[in-house]
């Protein structure tokens, strides 16, 4: 039997696609910098001016034909197990440019493909067609349905390099419109309708707001303070992809998801129930042993649990004569799955508020869910129970993204305070007046801020759960060059 896996391996994926936040403080040199004028001089998205008409799927398409041949390549694979992650992680006057230079070369054309889609006005890559289709029974290999998410996660990192070798050479024009790339790109990956997307997308922004630290201490950067506020909140919305993977799961069962938006709703047709068997017993057909005993296995527990499953459609005022001729398979999928809505819904409604003011309350929620003992279930692995702690974890990704943005505007607007006083750090961070200085998102508090000397101690504290670490703590240690 497929195991319904797709929101657990998206938040793995996390570990695998964000680096964690350095230890110890962050140490940065900057050089003051006023508010550029007019504000919006700099951006880090494309605005409407520079968009294009079109989908930019086919264009990332044609980047992904290019990019496959090379990732095959003997020759070229050293450079991503080792030379890009390596350069990525070096400090920025270590970083060998000439040989960086040779390295990106042979991406040349994918590069400038990913920044001419990432300036088409949308990007749809019909992922809720293909999801309707075929459900999670056909992501037991993920990358069947979503083939694109490695190879867009592949370009964010060679445009996370570029930026970082344009920076290092002073081109910081082009550096603005490398890191405008790639965060137009995690938008649109992001955007998408599964949370492998929207994960994918909040790594490639990470990774490329990380070359943002480098940027603002280039003695001749310019302040990208209201470039970074004017960042949408959040910056990748996740609504599409939460919406996606409730989609997942009914996509699964032809004919469950229509009978249960309606209370009149009847028997679904013998099609329907072969269908929603054979994703039951394992997407086969075949009369082998092994699929026969599952078959069996599941006509006995449809009907033992049939009378009690039948008392949730009826409470729920369905007609008693159109659940009694449902078949014993559709009143114990559609039992089931009202437990999964409400689950799912109990940790949905929190999704749009501040994390702060929901993180002992997604805590206590899977706390609660954890204590409870496992209900018997038609699925495997504590059934549809499986996919709801995953939407805590990732509700914590939106504002992991959104403190790194909020933590950089503060020193943006720390250099801009500096190029008024004389390249002198502020006392306080209540002593900027030209701009607003954000609150820490994970906390709803002040980010810390302590003048020791000629340096300036800029910090965001850990803020850990009862499900993961949410947020370890970061520090940026401040000097000003005069």
């Amino acid at each position: 039997m497929p195991r319904f896996v797709l929101s657990l391996v998206a938040v793995a994926l996390t570990a695998t696609l964000v680096r964690a936040e350095a230890e110890g403080p962050f140490k940065v040199t900057l050089h003051p910098a006023p508010l550029p004028s007019p504000a919006l001089k700099y951006r880090l998205l494309p605005d409407l001016r520079s968009q294009t008409a079109g989908n930019a799927v086919p264009l990332y398409e044609d980047a992904i034909g290019k990019l496959k041949p090379l990732q095959r390549d003997p020759d070229e694979q050293p450079k991503w197990q080792e030379h890009f992650p390596k350069w990525l992680e070096m400090p920025l006057k270590d970083l060998p440019r000439d040989e960086v230079r040779k390295a990106l070369e042979p991406y040349k054309e994918i590069l400038e493909l990913a920044e001419k889609a990432a300036r088409r006005e949308y990007c749809d890559w019909e992922l809720a067609k293909r999801i309707s289709k075929g459900g999670l029974a056909r992501m037991r290999d993920l990358g069947t349905l979503l083939p694109e998410v490695q190879f867009i996660r592949e370009m964010g990192t060679l445009l996370a390099v570029r930026a970082r070798l344009e920076i290092a050479d002073g081109d910081l024009t082009r550096a603005v419109r490398t890191l405008q790339t790639g965060l137009a790109m995690a938008k649109q990956i992001g955007e998408q309708p599964t949370l492998i997307n929207y994960l994918v997308g909040a790594a490639i922004a990470q990774i490329m707001l990380r070359q943002v630290d480098d940027f603002v201490q280039q003695p001749k950067a310019p302040n990208l303070y209201w470039a970074l506020a004017d960042l949408p909140q959040p910056t990748i919305d996740p609504r599409k992809a939460f919406e996606g993977e409730r989609l997942c799961v009914f996509a699964n069962f032809p004919g469950i998801g229509e009978a249960m938006a309606d209370l009149n709703a009847g028997a679904i047709t013998m099609e329907q129930v072969q269908g929603c068997v054979k994703v039951l017993v394992g997407g086969s057909d075949a009369l082998d042993v092994k699929t026969v005993q599952r078959k069996l296995r599941l006509t006995q527990f449809v009907t033992a649990h049939y009378e009690d499953n039948k008392k949730v459609l009826l409470a729920q005022g369905r007609p008693k004569d159109k659940v009694a001729a449902m078949p014993h398979i559709q009143v114990g999928l559609m039992a089931e799955l009202s437990d999964y809505e409400q689950m799912w819904d109990d940790q949905m409604k929190w999704c749009n508020e501040p994390y702060y003011q929901v993180a002992e309350r997604l805590d206590a929620a899977y706390k609660a869910a954890k204590a409870q003992p496992p209900k018997p279930s038609i699925l495997p692995d504590d059934g549809f129970a499986l996919l709801v702690p995953a939407v805590s974890k990732v509700v914590r990704a939106r504002p992991r993204l959104q403190r790194k943005i909020d933590i950089l505007r503060c020193v943006e607007a720390i250099r801009a305070y500096a190029a008024g006083h004389e390249g002198k750090l502020p006392a306080s961070l209540d002593d900027i007046k030209d701009v607003p200085i954000p609150l820490d998102p994970a906390t709803g508090r002040a980010f810390a801020y302590k003048v020791v000397g000629d340096k300036a101690l800029l910090t965001a504290p850990a803020v850990i759960k009862e499900m993961t670490p949410a947020f370890t703590e970061v520090a940026y240690e401040i000097r000003v060059e005069r």
